[in-house]
């Protein structure tokens, strides 16, 4: 079930799970709501939508590695992509503490050597809006406080309903 967002965006809602055609009263077809079943969705596919083609680039130069975090220091994490918004140290969900809203998502870019995430604020539609630290999606009221995070953090928020979100902050590493 795919349903125009406006502003020629689509959005899918649903997929078929048996049936033919659409509304045949002697024969109806049963759906899927996709939000239930986008982990599944993604152990599967997790590949990005395809955008606008890039103009063709030189390729690239090669990019020294980053000097590793002193012990004890705060390592430095950024909003890579999306609609989350940074103000130092932490990071918060999109309009944060206000709801955010509906189709949002974000990637945070973790360094080396960070210590342990230190959770603010932590409210999100549970089983829908997520936030996947090393790979455990969060939501509800359940936030990765004292985890350590050893990748890219991703957040997303399903099509239906919003909460205040969530506020997460950088820990310092533990020396060496």
């Amino acid at each position: 079930l795919v349903c125009d967002a406006g502003s020629g965006r689509f959005v899918l809602h649903g997929a078929t799970s048996w049936g033919s055609g659409c509304a045949n009263p002697r024969y109806p077809g049963v759906w899927a709501r996709i939000s239930h079943e986008l982990d599944w969705i993604h152990s599967y596919v997790d590949v990005p939508a395809p955008g606008p083609s890039p103009a063709p680039t030189q390729p690239p130069t090669s990019t020294p590695a980053p000097s590793p975090t002193p012990p004890g220091s705060i390592a430095t994490w950024a909003v890579e992509s999306g609609s989350c918004t940074q103000d130092g140290p932490c990071i918060s969900s999109p309009s944060f503490p206000g709801d955010y809203s509906d189709d949002q998502s974000c990637v945070i870019s973790v360094p080396a050597g960070m210590g342990p995430i230190s959770v603010e604020a932590f409210n999100t539609e549970s089983g829908y809006d997520k936030l996947t630290v090393n790979g455990e999606k969060y939501h509800g009221q359940r936030s990765p406080d004292g985890v350590t995070p050893t990748s890219d953090i991703e957040w997303y928020s399903d099509y239906s309903v919003t909460q205040s979100g969530w506020k997460i902050c950088s820990g310092s590493a533990a020396p060496s």
